[in-house]
């Protein structure tokens, strides 16, 4: 049994008929026949019942056993005949924070998804000091970070940067696009610890130890309490453009703004030769994506 005997036999199951078969594999109809007839003697099973006057048949149960067997047969023969061909899919393990993986980077990750087989994304979701311990320890093969830290064994690249905005809730008492720092009451913030630059930012505009109205982890809370006159909190641009609440709140500028938020992607220096192939496509995509950042871009 070969090769050819499986193709010979699928075409038989497929027409019901050997002289259909023979048209379509361009062959004879004996040897078609013959080929049968060996193969049946060989498995010691019918795989078919020939019908008075030979021009259809009927697949017995053995029969249509094994044409199942015969293509999941030809479908490995297939794979191990393009293995030299076939790129095998890479996992990509991405850490990143929340306002990034949440924000920002859904469109490319989806992107990726969608139209490259070579990669499997495992989109993780941690702390810059975390994210920075993953890909360090090499439990992740990309992060994305909102400051550069010195690590040995981790190399970044600047990716973009953006600025910080203030939002409050519609018809507040700051009328002016511009807004004054000291005109904000820390007691009303809405805060979020975007990175370390802003928070030295606030400690230059206010006491540190006042507390915040409410400590948040993610913009998607801003709404619930920013309901009543004087809430406020400092937003960076990418949540501003992917989080749709623009007909909810103002936003203004700042007269002093907090440092623009810069943000890297870092990977191991010494990555293996998959995970840098995997790095490697995965960059291809950002720079693509990036140029199309409303702000400044570093790729």
């Amino acid at each position: 049994m070969d090769q050819l005997d499986i193709e010979i036999f699928l075409a038989i199951a497929k027409s019901q008929s050997i002289s259909k078969a023979s048209k379509s594999l361009l062959m004879s109809q004996p040897a078609v026949s013959q080929r049968l007839k060996s193969l049946e003697d060989e498995l010691q099973v019918n795989l078919v019942l020939r019908k008075k006057g030979g021009r259809t048949i009927e697949i017995t149960d053995a029969g249509i056993r094994f044409a199942n067997m015969g293509e999941k047969w030809l479908e490995l023969y297939h794979e191990m005949v393009n293995l030299k061909n076939a790129e095998p899919a890479r996992q990509l393990t991405i850490a990143s924070t929340n306002s990034l993986n949440n924000y920002l980077f859904l469109p490319l990750f989806n992107e990726i998804s969608k139209c490259d087989k070579r990669l499997r994304l495992f989109i993780r979701t941690q702390h810059t000091l975390e994210i920075f311990e993953l890909v360090d320890s090499k439990k992740a093969d990309i992060g994305f970070v909102f400051h550069d830290a010195k690590y040995k064994d981790i190399v970044s690249k600047a990716v973009f940067r953006e600025k910080f905005y203030m939002i409050c809730g519609k018809n507040s008492a700051w009328k002016e696009r511009l807004v004054e720092p000291s005109w904000l009451d820390p007691r009303d913030e809405l805060r979020i610890s975007w990175c370390p630059s802003v928070e030295q930012w606030r400690d230059l505009w206010w006491n540190p130890a006042v507390k915040p109205y409410i400590q948040l982890d993610s913009p998607y809370l801003f709404l619930n309490f920013m309901d009543r006159e004087g809430r406020w909190a400092i937003c960076p641009e990418s949540v501003l453009r992917t989080f749709h609440f623009e007909d909810q709140v103002e936003v203004h500028e700042f007269t002093d703004p907090p440092p623009e938020r810069e943000c890297f992607m870092i990977s191991h220096k010494y990555p293996s030769e998959s995970q840098a192939k995997a790095i490697s496509i995965f960059e291809s995509y950002l720079r693509v994506f990036a140029q199309k950042l409303p702000f400044s871009v570093y790729l």
